[in-house]
């Protein structure tokens, strides 16, 4: 997942094309707890 910064309030995330579930989830997961540490 590529996550890229653009402005001083908004994030652009780009996830692959083709992705599970699991890993949507889990993608996910890690950026709710870097935002919530940060």
């Amino acid at each position: 997942m590529i996550v890229l910064a653009c402005g001083e309030n908004s994030l652009r995330i780009v996830p692959p094309l083709i992705l599970t579930e699991k890993q949507a989830r889990e993608g996910l997961s890690i950026l709710k707890k870097t935002l919530k540490d940060s």
